[in-house]
């Protein structure tokens, strides 16, 4: 199969490599262009920071860390993404 590009963001945590997003039939999302996930990036480190102001726990390691990386993916046509490594992420 083959399927159309298109860049994923994901994040490295305890359960592994999971893309931090899902659309509204629980497949990763997926953005056609590296610059629109970055600027989604951006978009939720600029709403933790508003989120936390403020709070004493302001510089809290786990407010601020972030794991969030790009990748770009094979985007299947019955939604399934493909990274580099073979790695299939379908719905949940």
């Amino acid at each position: 199969m083959e399927g159309t590009k298109g860049f994923c963001i994901f994040k490295k945590g305890e359960e592994g490599v999971t893309p931090v997003e899902r659309n509204e039939m629980g497949y990763p999302r997926t953005y056609p262009t590296r610059d629109q996930a970055e600027r989604e990036i951006a978009r939720s480190v600029v709403e933790r920071i508003v989120s936390h102001f403020g709070e004493e726990n302001f510089m809290d390691e786990n407010a601020f860390t972030i794991r969030d990386y790009i990748e770009e993916v094979e985007v299947l046509d019955n939604g399934v993404i493909v990274d580099r490594k073979g790695n299939q992420y379908g719905n949940m």
